[in-house]
């Protein structure tokens, strides 16, 4: 295809593979088929340089006729250059010749106006003596077309009297008839606006612009349309109905109405529609008893907050219907009508301020109603297990009545009053979290968590039996740490639905003051509710700048995190209460201070036969059951028990390794294993160094204690730490040698100064 050659885009490469693929004959090799496409392109070249050749010849040829085409353009172009000038040369000389003479012309000109016009002064201020001569005749005949156009006639000659002295005298004057006129016919203008007399009111409205009273009278309009909506709002109030009916009645009378009353005015009026939103406007901020009051007694007798605000959600709603229903009239009346928005502004504020200082309450309304909900919960101390049983109960309790509350929000204010529900809810969710601190601190000196100085070391035959009571204690402890999850999950939960529903309103919230105050939307917020508007503003911003990080009550979050840390403090502190309570006495053990008569042998070489104490042996008994009874809580399924254990932290954790220690939260049981364990040997470590005195025997009697826990450690595979090792490693050197061990094995010096002082040795 050789026409690819004239392409802007033409490829080499690519149109000789597609030539070369081009061969179909299996007979014909490819340097055959290659042949004969270099003949063809041979032959093409040729033929394109004859063709090339041939069109040179003719352009070479035509060149002379060119030529001479362009020099006989030019000299015609010389010659009206020619002419022009000379045009030119002509009327300037016109121009100095009859300069003078135009200038008298004009200087004549402006005289003959200045007569007409002083001719029309004089020949109106006689037309004006005339009339005023004739004024009163016509007057006492009562003629108002006659009157109308001796009026007329009064103000036109006015218009071009404005100059002389006397012109406020003559206003005066004229405005004196105008008022005799509209007196005279005000009574009869009357008549025809109630009986809608189509043609009387055009002759009226004829004589009203003449004389340019056109605002008195839609003042005259306005005050009969005021009495017939007046008299139907008292008809509906006499027949004592109940306000939403009252409201759903009215509100139909009115649309029908308007439509009437536009279907009437756009045969008279050039502003029909404008007009009567004025007037409606007008006649509902006229109504008495106005509509406001009716709203708000109706809602001052009722003394449940959310009746108050359901009630009042039932009638915005009718209003809304209302209001919906005439702006989509109102709108395709438009749309072949030019149209004064302030006329709709005004109407649309007539229709929905009624509403606007009972809306302002309802954060405090929502706010009583949660607290008062909030009351009705027993957060008093009943045992462990029914206290944990029931505050978990309440969580849903807690977060329905508070879903509830943001879908009485979204219905009554359309997203404007939800700044007003985020500082309800925070009041109430504040309050809701501290019984539950307080509930931790109680459950706290229930299990006397952090009474250990007045407890002695338990006896071995007691301690199985109290040990298996904190097991209990615990799991329940672990089930007030799945409540908080479940807080900490519902409330992530709320948090999303609030900005969704922010988000599908935020077009609404943001947009211009104009746009806030619509048929559809109205922002009460705008009236008189500075603060809050800018707040909610702030809020919105916020919800769309955030994206999924964003957090509706931040305050709220923080003391859920906090709920959630103290829960599992208290769950850790009741199974190491039992590991402290072992250690507690254990510095004062008599043993430390055991005499055996052995001389020149060391702690290595003294018998093996010695057995781990007792308080030692009861803590590795309670470690290896500590995963069997944290098994219960790993191995199920509860998103709740998993969020919160990712939120929470425990102490003696090591966070110097973070990724480790995430991990760790992952496996509950490791988690919490290693966190006791850690406490474990950092609580033994503090109690070996307040040993007073630690005899030669009783140095392996400790040996043998801290390897004992080695080999508990080992069984749960956690290390047992720097710290304990270095003390087994002091403890089995010889006086002599103590210092150059701990010099050779880096030994802390915290732990060489405690070993040696209760082995009464001098460094």
């Amino acid at each position: 295809d050789f026409s690819r050659f004239s392409d802007s885009d033409f490829d080499v490469k690519k149109w000789v593979n597609t030539a070369l693929r081009s061969n179909k004959d299996p007979n014909v090799t490819l340097d055959a088929h290659a042949s004969t496409l270099v003949m063809k392109l041979q032959l093409y070249i040729q033929e394109a340089n004859n063709t090339l050749e041939e069109e040179s010849q003719q352009i070479i040829q035509n060149l002379p006729r060119v030529a001479r085409e362009i020099e006989g353009v030019y000299k015609e172009t010389t010659l009206l250059k020619d002419q022009m000038n000379s045009v030119k040369n002509d009327i300037e000389k016109v121009e100095i010749e009859t300069a003078e003479s135009m200038k008298i012309l004009v200087e004549l000109d402006s005289i003959k106006a200045r007569m007409q016009d002083a001719s029309n002064v004089i020949q109106e201020a006689d037309n004006w003596n005339v009339v005023v001569s004739d004024v009163d005749d016509i007057c006492q005949r009562g003629d108002i077309d006659a009157i109308a156009s001796m009026l007329t006639s009064m103000q036109h000659s006015l218009d071009v009297l404005n100059y002389l002295p006397d012109f406020d005298k003559r206003k005066e004057t004229l405005e004196k008839l105008k008022d005799k006129l509209e007196a005279l016919v005000s009574p009869k203008l009357i008549a025809a606006f109630n009986d809608q007399d189509i043609e009387a009111t055009r002759d009226y409205v004829r004589i009203f612009q003449d004389i340019y009273r056109m605002n008195f009278l839609e003042r005259y309009y306005t005050q009969c349309r005021k009495k017939i909506l007046q008299d139907a709002w008292s008809t509906l109030l006499n027949q004592d109905m109940g306000t939403l009916p009252l409201l759903g009645e009215f509100y139909d009378i009115v649309l029908s109405s308007w439509h009437g009353e536009v279907s009437w005015c756009t045969q008279i009026f050039p502003n029909a529609i404008d007009l009567v939103n004025r007037v409606l406007a007008q006649s509902l901020f006229s109504l008495d008893p106005s509509v406001h009051h009716c709203i708000n007694s109706c809602i001052d007798e009722i003394d449940d907050p959310v009746l108050k605000i359901e009630t009042l959600t039932a009638l915005r709603k009718s209003t809304f219907r209302f209001s919906d229903g005439l702006g989509n009239a109102l709108s395709n009346q438009r749309e072949s009508e030019a149209h004064d928005s302030g006329s709709t502004d005004q109407l649309v504020e007539a229709i929905h301020s009624p509403f606007t200082s009972l809306l302002n309450n309802y954060s405090t309304w929502e706010e009583d109603y949660l607290m008062t909900k909030l009351k009705t919960l027993n957060f008093e101390i009943d045992g462990v297990l029914d206290t944990v049983s029931r505050i978990n109960e309440y969580v849903g309790k807690a977060f329905t009545w508070a879903n509830e509350a943001g879908n009485r929000c979204f219905d009554l204010t359309k997203g404007c009053g939800i700044y007003g529900l985020g500082c309800a809810l925070e009041t109430y969710f504040i309050k809701y979290l501290e019984e539950h601190f307080t509930i931790v601190k109680n459950l706290r000196d229930l299990c006397r968590i952090g009474f250990l100085s007045n407890i002695t070391a338990p006896s071995p035959a007691s301690q199985n039996a109290e040990f298996q009571d904190d097991w209990t204690v615990f799991q329940n402890a672990f089930r007030l740490i799945q409540t908080c999850g479940d807080i900490i999950l519902k409330s992530n939960n709320l948090s999303a639905r609030l900005q969704k529903e922010i988000t599908r309103q935020a077009e609404n919230l943001l947009a211009s003051k104009k746009l806030q105050r619509t048929f559809t939307f109205y922002n009460y917020l705008m009236d008189n509710n500075p603060d809050e508007l800018s707040a909610l503003s702030y809020l919105v911003e916020r919800s769309q700048q955030e994206g999924n990080d964003f957090i509706f009550l931040p305050s709220v979050r923080q003391r859920c995190f906090d709920l959630n840390e103290s829960c599992h403090s208290f769950a850790f502190d009741i199974i190491f209460s039992k590991v402290q309570q072992q250690l507690s006495g254990m510095p004062m053990m008599k043993v430390w201070g055991a005499e055996k008569e052995v001389s020149g042998v060391s702690n290595e070489d003294l018998p093996s036969f010695i057995s781990p104490s007792s308080y030692i042996t009861q803590i590795g008994d309670y470690l290896l059951n500590l995963p069997q009874q944290l098994e219960p809580f790993a191995t199920q399924n509860n998103p709740s028990l998993e969020l919160a254990l990712k939120e929470g932290k425990l102490p003696y954790t090591d966070i110097s390794d973070k990724e480790d220690t995430l991990s760790h939260v992952t496996d509950t049981t490791i988690y919490w294993l290693d966190a006791v364990a850690r406490g474990t040997v950092l609580t033994y470590v503090e109690n070996i160094m307040k040993i007073p005195t630690l005899t030669d025997y009783a140095a392996r009697q400790l040996i043998e204690d801290i390897e004992y826990l080695f080999n508990i450690l080992e069984a749960l595979e956690i290390s047992p730490g720097l710290k304990l090792k270095q003390i087994v490693l002091l403890l089995k050197a010889t006086s002599s040698e103590f210092e150059q061990i701990a010099t050779d094995h880096q030994v802390l010096e915290d732990i060489t100064v405690g070993i040696a002082k209760i082995r009464n040795i001098n460094l």
